[in-house]
């Protein structure tokens, strides 16, 4: 059985967020696999750079795990989501695919009826959950390492798993598969402070031939 990291990087996160994703992280699945959450700057005003801490997970445990799961801490992931991109991901002979998943408006009442009905989603979830932007990438270990991980030239939130997405799938001709069968619900939060979506995207075509995990 191959292992599985799944992490996220945070900034400032309450702990009872943290300690949710865990629990819900390690519901979703059947199979063995290690969640951990890097925390960034306390206040979540000061800028940070989320690509560099991104980069460190990715290079501390990139050689420890077959497969790795980079997503947000605000996504909720159906039960046996990461079972079936699991066997993807062993049937693919050449390991050249990453796997993400779109984001829907979903009502609370949809989601009392995952199989997680004893969570108190009330904390989570208003009755008028927006749809919203939010990143879920999983492939293979040795295909992040080719793809040379996020792009540190960007700061705050927003447009680092863009720029990923476009450099991976064009310098190093990454496949990109949506995975339709669960469709990921983004948890209701106040609007970033730090939001820099067009502003990071002007470095977008800095760097492109540079592993940033070496």
């Amino acid at each position: 059985m191959k292992s599985i990291f799944v992490f996220c990087i945070g900034q400032g996160i309450d702990e009872n967020i943290i300690n949710r994703f865990y629990e819900i992280t390690k519901k979703s699945t059947s199979l063995p696999i290690k969640v951990y959450v890097e925390v960034g700057n306390k206040k979540p005003d000061l800028l940070f750079n989320k690509s560099k801490l991104l980069n460190q997970v990715l290079k501390q445990n990139i050689s420890k795990y077959d497969i790795i799961l980079q997503t947000d801490i605000d996504l909720l992931m159906p039960p046996k989501m990461i079972d079936d991109i699991y066997l993807k991901i062993c049937e693919d002979k050449v390991k050249n695919t990453f796997y993400h998943s779109r984001l829907r408006r979903c009502s609370l009442d949809e989601i009392q009826n995952l199989e997680y009905k004893n969570f108190p989603w009330d904390m989570w979830l208003s009755r008028d959950n927006i749809l919203c932007t939010g990143c879920w990438n999983m492939g293979p270990s040795l295909l992040w390492q080719k793809c040379g991980g996020y792009n540190e030239n960007m700061f705050g939130w927003g447009g680092e798993d863009d720029e990923f997405y476009k450099r991976s799938a064009k310098i190093h001709k990454a496949k990109w598969s949506v995975f339709k069968n669960y469709p990921l619900v983004h948890v209701n939060h106040p609007p970033r402070t730090q939001k820099r979506s067009k502003q990071n995207m002007s470095f977008a075509d800095k760097d492109v031939y540079r592993n940033w995990l070496q």
